[in-house]
């Protein structure tokens, strides 16, 4: 579990850093800190707190250690039964609970799922970068990864036209390991297979990169999806704020 809250910890981290750094780091053994770098300008952004195999207590004293006095709160507990009870210790800190997200992990030497009707290209210009941030409303790649021969950030989309359908990152954290961010479908062009489509040709490509376990978060649909393309559940991720 500590190797794929890696990929989790550092993949967020970097899909955050899109518009100003946000720095993850370990303060203590399997709790994580992911906050802004300091800024010249500006608001700072709420920080995050990531822990897997530690007591309330450890978890308090590492929010106090670091001088975070607004933080969100992530717990990966192994089962449902664990999630209650997480959720149950935190709500008696005076933690708010915002919801749980499995964690699912697909082992790329297996084989990756067949290409699918839908017709997915890697966006590597920046007129394609700018197509798909028009439609998500926020830049999705930096230019230097557009280019890159080794990019941090591989982003993939299904155009209509001008129009980005559908997109999603997959984001190296480790020679061998990949975080999937924000698949995403427009409402006008769902169920027409562009989701799966674009996930297989992700996987796929993360493959020819060496990847070999690809780590992502789900959401209700895409708990549905994922396992259709050899997705596991491995835990599940209780989400907490102040």
């Amino acid at each position: 579990m500590r190797r794929w809250l890696e990929v989790f910890v550092l993949g967020f981290s970097e899909t955050r850093s899109l518009t100003h750094p946000y720095l993850a780091r370990e303060i203590q053994p399997s709790i994580w800190l992911l906050s802004d770098a300091p800024r010249r300008s500006g608001p700072y952004r709420r920080s995050e707190l990531v822990a897997w195999e530690q007591e309330p207590d450890a978890v308090m004293n590492a929010i106090r250690q670091a001088g975070q006095d607004r933080v969100a709160l992530c717990v990966m507990t192994t089962d449902r039964a664990q999630a209650q009870i997480e959720k149950d210790r935190y709500k008696q800190l005076g933690f708010r609970f915002n919801g749980t997200e499995p964690l699912f992990i697909a082992d790329l030497n297996t084989g990756t799922p067949p290409p699918q009707r839908a017709e997915i290209v890697r966006v590597t210009s920046e007129q394609g970068a700018d197509r798909v941030k028009k439609a998500a409303r926020s830049r999705q790649i930096t230019a230097a990864d557009l280019v890159s021969p080794a990019p941090s950030v591989r982003l993939y989309a299904a155009f209509d036209g001008e129009d980005a359908l559908g997109w999603v990152r997959s984001v190296t954290t480790h020679p061998d390991r990949a975080w999937v961010s924000n698949l995403y479908v427009r409402n006008e062009a769902r169920g027409q297979g562009i989701g799966r489509s674009l996930m297989a040709t992700m996987l796929a490509d993360d493959a020819k990169h060496g990847i070999q376990q690809s780590v992502l978060l789900a959401s209700g649909a895409g708990a549905r999806l994922y396992p259709h393309l050899g997705y596991t559940q491995q835990g599940i991720l209780c989400i907490f704020t102040q």
